[in-house]
């Protein structure tokens, strides 16, 4: 799958993101930067639609887009009305005109509303129909996503950067993320295993594991070769 990932908003100049508990443009490249890298690790083909600073960000990021063949645009923002303690939700957005494929495209905007509300626990606002310049332009089926208020706390209180980028690569693909099993998952229990030196002996190895197991300490073996 080609798939676009624009991270709403410029870093600096014409066309920054809303402000609130959090800044949505931080927000917007935490969350964007890791599903990119969810989906290359996967192997997708990412095309990173942002654009940092412009003086015309929207057509700027549209024609990153068109550039070349996409099988989907996903467009990511955070959502602002007033500062408030209530929770307030996640939407969606697809083109409110006539086009081919448009059904299909409400189906996977569907998919990605369901899976951020089911994995992060957001108020459903629904699926919805805009005229957005990046809806409205780009010639792949485009998604603009809106990850809850960045002025609700009770919104921000839910963010959890991995889970969401994992339930945005879930509603992207029909497939749910599973990190690589050399790796533990990013979460708050981190773990760290200690390496305790190299033997070309597997007799003097195995001596070495015995030594750590009466001292309280778990090993295993890993052959390599140098």
């Amino acid at each position: 799958m080609i798939v676009g990932i624009d991270m709403g908003h410029t870093l600096s100049g014409v066309g920054t993101g809303a402000n609130g508990f959090v800044s949505e443009t931080q927000k917007n490249r935490e969350v964007g930067n890791r599903l990119m890298a969810m989906l290359k690790e996967k192997g997708h083909t990412v095309i990173n639609c942002s654009v940092d600073k412009s003086t015309n960000d929207l057509a700027d990021r549209v024609r990153k887009a068109n550039a070349q063949k996409l099988d989907i645009f996903i467009s990511l923002h955070l959502n602002a009305f007033k500062t408030t303690e209530n929770p307030m939700g996640v939407e969606t957005y697809i083109f409110n005109g006539a086009y081919n494929g448009k059904e299909a495209n409400r189906t996977k905007a569907q998919a990605i509303q369901s899976a951020l509300v089911k994995d992060i626990g957001w108020i459903d606002r629904k699926v919805k129909e805009a005229n957005y310049y990046v809806l409205r332009e780009t010639v792949a089926p485009a998604v603009l996503v809106e990850l809850g208020f960045c002025d609700s706390r009770a919104d921000m209180n839910k963010w959890n950067t991995e889970k969401i980028a994992a339930a945005l690569f879930r509603g992207i693909t029909g497939t749910a993320y599973s990190a690589p099993a050399s790796a533990p998952a990013a979460s708050g229990n981190i773990y760290y295993r200690v390496c305790v030196g190299s033997f070309n002996s597997r007799e003097n190895a195995v001596a070495q594991q015995e030594k750590l197991k009466k001292a309280g300490f778990d090993s295993f073996l890993v052959a390599f070769e140098k």
